[in-house]
């Protein structure tokens, strides 16, 4: 590993290099104003990541206060369904009391065909006829037998009624 000196030695070789750095097709001017564009670049590019981590944190604030409403709304719908259950339970046991105070089987099948509460009140109301007075229990049965034969009631009242007492 000799070096060689001379004509052909390391003076050759730092004149290559000096001929390498003046072969640029560009100024120094131009490199620097380059650089300072692509700084600027750079520092621009920072910046609209920064809005961009900025707006997608606010997303997720305002999903946050989101998520507290849905949950409120959550909260609330469980309720009304609590209420809705209880209503429908109360219609159900409102609608088997209309129909069991039916006396005919017959009424009572086609009741259960009537979907609304308030026809379901009213046909049963047409079916049933007001009790009789002799309701009251400090009534003795001679004086119910007196209010049942009462003149003006049908044949069929009085038999139901003498039904209810015993009497048949």
């Amino acid at each position: 590993m000799s070096e060689e000196k001379g004509p052909d030695g390391p003076e050759k070789k730092a004149d290559a290099d000096s001929q390498a750095k003046d072969t640029r097709t560009y100024s120094d001017e131009e490199f620097k104003k380059v650089i300072a564009e692509r700084d600027k670049a750079k520092e621009r590019l920072r910046l609209i990541d920064e809005d961009a981590r900025k707006k997608i944190e606010a997303e997720q604030l305002e999903k946050g206060e989101a998520k507290k409403l849905l949950e409120q709304k959550e909260t609330e719908l469980a309720e009304l369904r609590k209420t809705k259950e209880s209503y429908e339970k109360q219609q159900a046991t409102l609608r088997d009391s209309y129909i069991n105070a039916l006396p005919d089987e017959a009424d009572r099948m086609a009741a259960k065909y009537i979907p609304d509460i308030a026809e379901l009140k009213e046909f049963v109301d047409k079916k049933v006829k007001p009790g009789p007075p002799f309701a009251a229990k400090t009534q003795t049965k001679e004086q119910n037998l007196d209010e049942v034969l009462k003149p003006g009631r049908s044949f069929q009242e009085v038999a139901a009624d003498l039904r209810k007492l015993g009497l048949t």
